[in-house]
């Protein structure tokens, strides 16, 4: 799950009540990352520029061993 610095709230508190029910179902939090400096737009245009973020966030998820 991600959220951006820059997201309107409308966009923020549904995501992080899905991040709620998720740990509830589960009991563990799911990977919750928040993008500073971007917009609900801008991330994905971020990906293979010097802005890393993005990137970086789906390669610890990719790596992250499956429980």
């Amino acid at each position: 799950l991600a959220i951006a610095e820059r997201d309107p709230e409308r966009l923020v508190l549904p995501t992080l009540h899905l991040a709620m029910e998720l740990t509830k179902r589960d009991g563990r939090c799911p990977p919750l990352y928040r993008l500073e400096g971007h917009n609900h737009f801008s991330p994905p245009s971020s990906l293979g520029t010097t802005d890393n973020d993005l990137g970086d966030a789906i390669l610890r998820l990719i790596k992250r061993p499956v429980i």
